[in-house]
């Protein structure tokens, strides 16, 4: 069995994480908890942890308005105190971050505990949820990011994510529903791998390592932040194309290697599961293109500004007041 935490950091990935434990399978290997430091968004039948401002006071937060780093120094604290009463520090498991980008808490928290959980060697997996609808937003996006990709250097870790955008298109319309059923049906098919009962000839070690790629010593994977990927086998060149593989890893219910003769990955690995007709693919990519996806989104709000210039206005169409 691989022991598998998902932890919702904040307002955001406290809503993710609801979605998950109502979406996904009854998996006995998967537990759930979500922490902030505000109470305003508690979740039926999901363990909720209220950061404190003081661990020997228990004087309670009260969220961080939306503002990065208003509470650091009391989620460092609380953070530590999370993880030695759960000893999270020894979990033999994959622990899952679930947290928006975005806002002053989840974030934050999520780099906190990132950080203390990779020095501890714990495996580790960002699900990160990106909003660009306003430049801030995107611009948190971005920093966010850079952030997580420096707590992977100062560590000397490989840190892997999974990460989806609520609207890239800000002509668009948020919608919350569609994200959270794209969430799951990419979750759904990484939950496959970790339920290693039902795979033949895989252990939880070798699951644990995808996460850690810089573990192999065959695979040029430095330490930095990478994407995860996990969605049905269709045709394999398409996919070779749109995704820049390291490693990859399928689960098929057929004797054959959707690998062979396509795939370019530095290391790939196909097992046989035991009780589906489906194949699936869980590959882990280079995260360059994701960012130049966000960085393009926000350079896109300084073009909407440049397109209006004050003073250039046609008299005729001005209203009067």
């Amino acid at each position: 069995m691989l022991k598998t935490l998902f932890i919702g950091c904040a307002g955001a990935g406290s809503n993710v994480v609801e979605v998950l434990k109502n979406g996904l399978p009854d998996y006995s290997f998967c537990n759930y908890v979500t922490v902030d430091t505000s109470s305003a968004n508690t979740k039926k039948d999901i363990e909720f942890v209220h950061f404190t401002k003081d661990s020997l006071k228990n004087e309670l937060l009260n969220g961080s308005g939306g503002v990065r780093g208003a509470n650091l120094e009391d989620i460092k604290k609380a953070s530590a105190k999370f993880i030695n009463d759960r000893k999270l520090h020894a979990f033999d498991g994959i622990v899952y971050l679930v947290f928006s980008s975005n806002g002053g808490s989840g974030n934050v928290i999520a780099g906190v505990l990132l950080k203390e959980l990779l020095l501890k060697d714990v495996t580790v997996c960002c699900i990160m949820v990106h909003d660009t609808s306003s430049k801030q937003y995107a611009g948190q996006a971005l920093d966010t990011i850079r952030a997580i990709n420096k707590i992977a250097v100062e560590t000397n870790k490989a840190v892997t994510t999974m990460y989806f955008i609520n609207n890239i298109d800000s002509k668009k319309d948020l919608d919350i529903k569609k994200v959270n059923a794209s969430i799951l049906e990419e979750i759904t098919l990484l939950m496959a791998y970790n339920d290693i009962e039902n795979i033949v000839d895989i252990d939880a070690e070798d699951m644990k390592n995808f996460y850690k790629p810089n573990v192999y010593t065959k695979v040029k994977a430095p330490a930095g932040i990478y994407g995860i990927s996990g969605l049905p086998i269709g045709d394999i060149t398409e996919i070779v194309e749109k995704h820049d593989v390291i490693i990859g890893r399928c689960l098929t219910a057929k004797e054959y290697d959707p690998f062979k003769g396509h795939f370019l990955a530095q290391h790939k690995k196909g097992q046989n599961i035991k009780s589906s007709d489906e194949s699936m693919l869980l590959l882990l990519n280079n995260f360059e293109k994701h960012y130049t996806l966000l960085e393009n989104a926000y350079k896109a709000y300084d073009k909407k500004i440049e397109m209006f210039k004050p003073g250039e206005v046609d008299d005729e169409d001005v209203v009067e007041f």
